[in-house]
Order: structure tokens, then C-alpha cells, then sequence
């Protein structure tokens, strides 16, 4: 029949464009459309005109494949179908929100918060005739921004969408594990927390960690045996490691989460979030975005912004701050607390390049929230004060700094911190 005859067209030709070969794949589908016209459907008519409107996308007909999409908008709302309201949105808010002659990022956040509105309010998974990048591209974005989130979640898992490149800096991508170790130790698995046991967990703990520490790196069986039992002898701590593996596996809940490739250990990165991966791409994109010179000013301090939340939100502490960390572990703590205090500063350094000293001065405080005893942000922060007529704060900040380090290191603060305050006991003599 007609219909069986339309059906495997659109379908083979949609095959065609999944396989890169568009030019079968407009022939094909426009084939199937020719044939919806003679019939007067008008529900799969407008599916065709979406799918051949992102293949005129494709091929660079900006005009055809704009024209394809309007006609069946047009179809959409005149049938009220839903289905074909939501297929065109997202597409067209992928168009919007994309680097090409039809960008605007307001309006296709708009029309995006609109598309995953009427997916939840309708539950619609499933489409016809869309790339599966599209509806990728469209759900990083959405959860980026925050829009229909447990929705978007359920999309991604029943459609087991993959992005191009790991989103790793995506915490609220549904992943199964989500491992936060900047901080109080956290694991979840399937958005609940894994309760750990503090009895017989030592070993399977520091092999998490030495995972975590190499996130990025297969790690070689030996290597692990070396830091993991260093007084073991090699078979010894070889016949060790499966039991430990075990046992971690065992803690987690599953087997998925550890696995190995070509002989190596890695946490499964299709599966795990791990809070230090997601904190070094967070700093390079902000250091990238620093020192950017392009772009209208009101824009860039809106990202800064939104990307000092965003690294704040990541980092909560040291990395595991209230656990013992093994020997090898500590260089690794050094590092990103040395990248933590490095950021405070490069942000509280551009506010000030920029006059907007009160922005440092909160830069700095928020700095010793997570760190209330890195003299560094007690420095600089009295010395903001100070410049901005406000000796008194900066004296009772000194105070704070004195008590908290003898307190907790029974130590005076550093010579350098000792002599700021000084210069202000010593001016307030001089008015006097």
C-alpha cells in the first residue's frame, strides 16, 4: 500500500541521513513527502517537513530548512498536536541556541523552556524522523540552565543518550555514581547516598581514592599494588587486589562502577561524576574566560559569575577533608587546594582590576568559608579593607585570623599577616 510505501522511504531515508549520506536522504524523504501531500495527512506531513528541515539545516539551506519548519509549526498548532508543537520547538531552539546565522540565545532559551515544558506536561519520550545530537545537544543545554530537570533526566535514561564528549561537568547529568570528595566524603548511587561503614572499609577506600586521583588514567594493576600495600611483596599484594576490588564493588552496589580495559583499573566514566574531574574543567574554563578579551562586558560578568557558582558549588573543602588520606594522596590534596586558593584569587583580582572592590572583598569571604584558615584570603581581604577607609573591619578580621589559628594549629599568624594589622594599630596612633 501507499502507506507501507511512505513508511519505508521516510524510514530508510532517515537511515541514510544517520549515515552521513545526506544526499540519499533528501531524495528519499522528499519522495515520502510527495506522496503525504497526495494523500492529505496532515500529522505525518509536518514530521516529514521537521526531519527534511534539519536536513536543509545540514546541507546549509538555511532558507529551505526554515520554510520546512515554519509549514509545520503552521500544521501543528492548526491539528493542536502536541507531539509535532514539541519536535519543531526543540528543533528550532537548537538553531537558536547554536553558533550560526540564526543565533539568539534569549529567545531559544525561551522556546527551550517552552519544548521541555510540553515533554513533561505530556510525557513525550519518543519522536519521529530527529537526530538523536539534537536531542542531546538540547538536554545538556537544558540541564545547564536548569530547565525541567527530572524530566530531562528521565529522557536521557530512556533514551540512553550519550554526549560527544563526557559531561562530566554536568553534576545533575543522571549519572548512576556521583562521588564528592572535595569536602565531606560523599557517594550516591542512583541519587541516593551510599551510607559507609566505618568497619572494615580502609582498604576499598583508599583503592576508591587512588581511582578518583586517576579518574582520567587506566591505572596499572602494579602501580596500584605499589601504593595501595607498599610493604607487600608484588604476588602478595596481586592476590590482594581482586579481594579489594571485591569488596569496593560490594560497597557500591554493583560491578559497573569499577572496571577494567585492557588489564587496567578505571572508574567507568560512562557511569561516575567525580567532583575533582568536574572542578579542573570548571578552572580552565573560567581561567580561559578571564582572560578573554572578546565578547560585550555585561555578558562576560554574567558568566564569571555564573561559573563562580558554579566552582563553588564543586568545591566544598579539601579533598577528603574529614578521612585519612594516604601518603601518596597528599601532593594531590596540595594541588587542589593550591587550585582553589589560586582561583579566589584570580576572581577577587579581576573584580578589583574592574573597580568592584566590594565584589573581591565577597570573593574573599566566600573564600574563607570553605577555607577559614587560609592566612592568603585573611591578607588580602584587610588590605581591601583598608584601602576602602574600613580599618576597623580589617582589624576585627585580624582578630578572627588570630583566634581561629591558635585555636585549631596553636600557632600565631604569619609575619606578613602581623604586619598589616600593625600598620593599622600604627595609623590609628598617628590620627590619636
Amino acid at each position: 500500500s501507499m502507506l507501507d510505501v511512505i513508511q519505508y522511504n521516510s524510514m530508510t531515508g532517515w537511515l541514510e541521513y544517520l549515515k552521513g549520506r545526506h544526499g540519499l536522504a533528501r531524495g528519499k524523504i522528499e519522495q515520502s513527502l510527495a506522496m503525504v501531500l497526495e494523500m492529505g495527512s496532515p500529522f505525518p506531513e509536518a514530521v516529514h517537513r521537521i526531519g527534511l528541515a534539519e536536513l536543509y539545516d545540514t546541507a546549509g539551506d538555511i532558507t529551505g530548512a526554515r520554510q520546512q519548519l515554519d509549514r509545520a509549526l503552521v500544521i501543528g498548532t492548526t491539528i493542536k498536536s502536541y507531539m509535532i508543537q514539541y519536535m519543531a520547538y526543540l528543533l528550532k531552539a537548537s538553531w537558536l541556541l547554536n553558533n550560526g546565522p540564526l543565533r539568539n540565545e534569549q529567545e531559544g532559551v525561551r522556546l527551550l523552556r517552552k519544548t521541555m515544558k510540553l515533554g513533561r506536561k505530556f510525557g513525550i519520550i519518543n519522536t519521529f524522523l530527529e537526530s538523536r545530537q539534537v536531542r542531546t545537544r538540547m538536554c545538556l543545554k537544558a540541564l545547564e540552565l536548569g530547565i525541567e530537570v527530572e524530566y530531562v533526566q528521565n529522557l536521557i535514561r530512556r533514551l540512553e543518550l550519550v554526549p560527544e564528549t563526557s559531561p562530566i561537568h554536568y553534576e545533575n547529568w543522571p549519572w548512576t555514581y556521583r562521588f564528592h570528595t572535595l569536602g565531606n566524603f560523599r557517594i550516591y548511587h542512583d541519587g541516593r547516598r551510599v551510607e559507609l561503614s566505618r568497619k572494615a572499609q580502609h582498604k576499598p577506600i583508599e583503592l576508591l581514592q587512588y581511582l578518583i586521583v586517576n579518574y582520567e588514567h587506566p591505572v596499572d594493576p602494579d602501580a596500584l599494588c605499589n601504593a595501595l600495600w607498599p610493604d607487600a611483596g608484588s604476588s602478595q599484594a596481586l592476590r590482594i587486589l581482586p579481594i579489594t576490588i571485591h569488596r569496593l564493588r560490594k560497597l557500591l552496589g554493583s560491578n559497573d562502577a569499577v572496571v577494567s580495559r585492557h588489564g587496567r583499573l578505571l572508574l567507568n566514566p560512562q557511569q561516575c561524576w567525580v567532583d575533582v574531574v568536574s572542578f579542573h574543567y570548571l578552572l580552565g574554563r573560567f581561567e580561559a574566560l578571564v582572560t578573554d578579551q572578546n565578547g560585550s562586558a555585561p555578558e562576560k560578568q554574567k558568566d564569571i559569575r555564573t561559573m563562580e557558582r558554579k566552582i563553588l558549588n564543586t568545591y566544598k573543602g579539601e579533598f577528603f577533608t574529614q578521612e585519612s588520606v594516604p601518603s601518596w594522596a597528599m601532593g594531590f590534596r596540595e594541588k587542589m587546594h593550591t587550585r582553589f586558593i589560586h582561583f579566589i584569587q584570580i576572581l577577587a583580582d579581576h573584580y578589583s582590576g574592574i573597580g568592584f572592590h566590594d565584589q573581591s572583598i565577597r570573593v574573599y569571604k566566600n573564600g574563607l568559608e570553605i577555607d577559614p584558615y587560609e592566612e592568603l584570603f585573611y591578607q588580602n581581604l584587610m588590605l581591601l579593607h583598608i584601602s576602602q577607609g574600613r580599618s576597623a573591619e580589617a582589624a576585627v578580621l585580624y582578630k578572627r585570623c588570630e583566634s581561629l589559628l591558635l585555636q585549631a594549629m596553636n600557632r600565631e599568624p604569619s609575619e606578613k599577616t602581623r604586619s598589616i594589622y600593625h600598620s593599622i594599630t600604627k595609623t590609628s596612633r598617628q590620627v590619636y
